[in-house]
């Protein structure tokens, strides 16, 4: 999977969370009298409840996934 998107890091919460802070790109082609491409960039985090063996990226993709930003 080509994921554009990164983890940054993950933080354990008092609460028994998981916080994960990523970072995700997005280009878009903007249509005028010039055409150019340019990349936007979103630094965000989810708060998940802690389990054994967890993916943060298929995390991260799953809270991205409808949003636009994938």
């Amino acid at each position: 999977m080509i994921k554009p998107f990164k983890v940054i890091k993950v933080r354990d919460e008092v609460d028994g969370t998981i916080t994960i802070f990523y970072t995700v790109a997005k280009s878009v082609v903007e249509d005028g009298n010039t055409q150019s491409i340019s990349t936007r960039v979103l630094t965000s985090h989810t708060n998940v409840p802690r389990t054994d063996n967890m993916d943060f990226d298929m995390i991260v993709f799953n809270a991205l996934e409808g949003t636009g930003w994938l």
